[in-house]
């Protein structure tokens, strides 16, 4: 009778962890940040400074990461969008912010 017991707890713990599963699958969250950059000479001294920003958003299983690239004074000089809807085909859009 005890290894009947031991099964079907088995077998309940399992069922809740498949539902568990389900449910981690349709996770949705994003994720903002910033990146800097310094991009330096051979003798060690400054060339420039980049700062970029970004978010991640996720839904299931689609996904967008906006980044936007900022110059030394914090102007937005580019920004870029890639995602993913279907899992296998990625898109990337982007622009000067400020276009001549």
């Amino acid at each position: 009778m005890r290894w009947l017991l031991k099964i079907a707890g088995s077998l309940a713990f399992l069922w809740l962890l498949s539902g568990m599963a389900g449910l981690a699958s349709a996770a949705e969250y994003e994720v903002h940040g910033e990146i800097d950059q310094t991009w330096l000479k051979d003798d060690g001294s400054i060339q420039f400074k980049v700062m970029n920003t970004f978010a991640v958003f996720v839904k299931d299983c689609s996904w967008l990461v906006q980044t936007i690239e900022h110059n030394e004074t914090g102007t937005p000089i580019s920004s870029f969008e890639t995602s993913c809807t279907n899992g296998s085909e990625v898109y990337e859009v982007g622009e000067p912010e400020n276009p001549p």
